[in-house]
């Protein structure tokens, strides 16, 4: 068993792809859970402010092929949690929103990996919950390709 955390779209997939390395929350919720592997399920609601579109690229909230809302499909390692204003200035690219919209507390989070194919079947839940992950999804997840870096590519003409 895993313990697990359902997040809303797009920050599931922000957060598996790579992009986004702090889940942000109003409660420090992850504090006990530090140095362990924790299952991300896809959410089924939207969040609906579109700052994270202003430093990610175009895809980089895809889910890949054959994942849903509503699906288990990865895991993260959990970080320290600490209070957001000790992350400094550039945290709310790592969050993935506009500083103002983010939660009292940030965790960080690394080693996104995305199972070979989704776990399906487990319903939505508050805060964290244990679940059941096969051995086989956890030994053949697999880590993200790197996120771009620097300046978008030149469009040829």
């Amino acid at each position: 068993t895993l313990d697990a955390i359902s997040l809303a779209m797009p920050f599931a997939a922000l957060l598996l792809n790579g992009h986004k390395t702090i889940e942000t929350r109003n409660q420090p919720i992850f504090g006990e859970h530090e140095g362990k592997t924790v299952a991300i399920r896809i959410g089924m609601k939207d969040w609906t402010n579109d700052s994270w579109k202003l430093w990610h690229p175009a895809g980089a909230a895809d889910l890949p092929r054959g994942v849903r809302r509503g699906d288990v499909a990865g895991v993260v390692v959990v970080g320290k949690t600490k209070r957001m204003g000790d992350f400094g200035r550039d945290a709310g690219p790592a969050a993935c929103v506009c500083v103002e919209d983010c939660g009292a507390y940030g965790t960080e989070m690394a080693s996104a990996r995305w199972f070979p194919s989704p776990l399906k079947g487990v319903g939505g839940f508050p805060g964290i919950k244990q679940i059941s992950v096969p051995g086989r999804l956890l030994a053949g997840a697999q880590a993200p390709a790197p996120p771009p870096r620097g300046a978008p590519p030149a469009i040829e003409r």
